[in-house]
């Protein structure tokens, strides 16, 4: 069998190179592509019988889904590797990453957050959100029950070095309500 195979429509071809190659298969296997290649709905590369590359474009929305599939006992890998910078833009304003349909993180650009969710109910998760100045808050949300405990497990200290305004320094709260901080001053530090 060949080494690589298209499945698709090939039109709209402009040759990538004066000696007028479009596609060029050289006899380690390897498929170069010219720049002005316009393939139908979908590009498959497929190196062995079964094991395959696929490129999938919806013909309505345009959605574009890369996929490797595999006949054998192993999954097949997808991997970026790059000389330069890795950058995602998604105008939607969401970066979401999932294993099958369990959907368990999100990057929330529209929202300056990046949640992780449980793989059991995504209404339980965890979020860091940025504000303006840079302020930062660490959210759980239990959307049933009021366990989402936040747990700080250090392998060595835990460090808390706040520069203090014209607030009350460190505040410890229960459920929004203020009921003591450490009110830190260059002179004397106090526990409220």
């Amino acid at each position: 069998g060949s080494a690589a195979s298209t499945h698709g429509q090939i039109a709209n071809v402009t040759p990538s190179s004066s000696s007028g190659e479009i596609l060029h298969l050289d006899t380690t296997g390897n498929l170069t592509v010219g720049a002005g290649l316009y393939l139908g709905a979908a590009l498959r590369i497929e190196p062995t019988s079964g094991d395959y590359f696929n490129i999938h474009v919806a013909n309505s929305t345009g959605i574009t889904t890369l996929s490797t599939v595999s006949d054998g006992a192993t999954a097949p890998d997808l991997i970026l590797d790059v000389a330069g910078d890795i950058e995602l833009n998604a105008d939607g304003g969401q970066v979401n990453v999932k294993d099958g349909v369990l959907h368990f993180l999100q990057i929330d650009p529209a929202n300056t957050r990046i949640r992780i969710f449980d793989d059991a109910n995504t209404n339980d998760n965890f979020s860091i959100s940025i504000g303006a100045e840079g302020a930062t808050t660490l959210t759980t949300s239990d959307v049933d029950t009021s366990v989402g405990h936040l747990t700080l497990d250090a392998d060595g200290d835990i460090i808390l070095d706040a520069v203090c305004g014209s607030g009350t320094g460190i505040e410890l709260k229960n459920a929004g309500t203020l009921f003591g901080y450490f009110d830190v001053h260059h002179s004397a530090s106090n526990l409220k």
